[in-house]
């Protein structure tokens, strides 16, 4: 740097100056998979800070993590402020911070138990559905329903091993399978219609 100094009868001094210091660091950057998520839905949060020895995450609900990427999940709904700190190695810190919005949980009351001996495949589907059933009898049933709740096909005697619907001439749009053994629901799950 070049320093000129001048006092009150106008005499000026002129002196170069050389600074050695620390090197500063970059203004604090990150990224994130969402900012508005609901309860219990993980995010996923990046440094992307070049020349960073450390990386410090504060989530705003109490946790803290020390990775360059780390997931983290709000299990209160709430407005919470994610603080990304981070230092290089000589020491300067930068500091930057992001909202997150977390709403309540909606309850669609669809809830999806799925027994390990039932599987549903493809979804989304287009003209056949098929349904893999490793253990039957004479009571196992399968409901297909629209997403008003209208039974669209029913199934009596399924058998061991694949079934296969035929969904063609189904409109586009979400659909439940509901696979019963007697009153006990084994499996209710959504399927998408897709042609």
């Amino acid at each position: 740097y070049q320093i000129t100094m001048t006092d009150n009868s106008g005499y000026q001094v002129i002196k170069n100056v050389q600074v050695n210091g620390q090197t500063p660091i970059a203004a604090a950057t990150m990224t994130t998979t969402n900012t508005n998520v609901e309860e219990d839905q993980t995010i996923t949060v990046t440094n992307t800070t070049n020349n960073t020895t450390t990386t410090d995450w504060n989530f705003g609900d109490g946790t803290t993590a020390t990775t360059n990427t780390a997931d983290h999940t709000y299990t209160t709904p709430g407005i919470y402020t994610v603080t990304l700190t981070v230092t290089n190695a000589d020491g300067c810190q930068s500091t930057t911070t992001q909202t997150i919005t977390v709403t309540e949980k909606v309850n669609t009351g669809i809830t999806t138990t799925t027994k390990e001996s039932i599987h549903i495949y493809p979804n989304p589907a287009s003209t056949k559905l098929n349904i893999n059933i490793s253990q039957v009898t004479a009571e196992t049933k399968l409901t297909l329903t629209n997403a008003l709740g209208q039974i669209i096909q029913t199934q009596d005697k399924l058998k061991q091993g694949v079934n296969t619907i035929d969904v063609s001439q189904l409109a586009e749009g979400l659909y439940l399978i509901t696979i019963n053994e007697g009153k006990v629901v084994l499996t209710t799950q959504r399927i998408v219609i897709s042609q």
